[in-house]
């Protein structure tokens, strides 16, 4: 936790913001960048590039819930200072309002950048959502017409469609 002594100066606290908030930025960045990628093997089908975003993406969100630890710590110092009655629940543009200097306009044009990146991040992820959606349909509309085709006994189960079952096998001995 972030001593909230006068040990850490205000403008300290607030490069340490800044570097914070511009961090996440560049993370973000990173996780549109992947989900398109992300987006784009699922078009194509391709699941090795599918699962290297996922591993990336997963590296990136990692990284993303130590820097708003970080971020979380930071706030609540400068809030606290402020006299900000919210503390860790203070926005960051509200900070970045009482800050003097260029520190404060810097800082709100990278939290306005993070606003976009993260809705532009939150519609790819529904673009891929509704892709992967329509492909895993596309999948089981193949795996049933492959068991209808299979189905030696043209048997349907409770729900009124042939689905894959057991493999029966028939047979009569008549030689008695």
């Amino acid at each position: 936790m972030i001593a909230t002594t006068p040990t850490t100066p205000p403008d300290e606290m607030a490069q340490r913001l800044e570097r914070l908030v511009r961090e996440l930025v560049s993370c973000y960045e990173g996780l549109v960048s992947l989900a398109e990628s992300r987006l784009e093997a699922i078009r194509s089908s391709n699941a090795q590039n599918l699962a290297a975003c996922i591993r990336q993406e997963n590296q990136l969100v990692q990284a993303i819930a130590g820097l708003e630890r970080e971020r979380s710590e930071v706030v609540t110092a400068l809030a606290h200072r402020m006299g900000s009655e919210k503390e860790s629940a203070t926005k960051i543009t509200w900070i970045a309002r009482r800050l003097k200097g260029p520190e404060g306009e810097r800082i709100t044009t990278l939290c306005d950048t993070l606003k976009r990146l993260a809705q532009q991040l939150g519609s790819l992820n529904e673009v891929a959502r509704i892709a992967a959606e329509h492909l895993a349909n596309h999948m089981t509309g193949l795996l049933q017409a492959v068991s209808r085709h299979l189905n030696h006994a043209k048997t349907y189960s409770r729900s009124g469609s042939v689905e894959a079952g057991a493999r029966v096998v028939s047979s009569l001995d008549i030689s008695t």
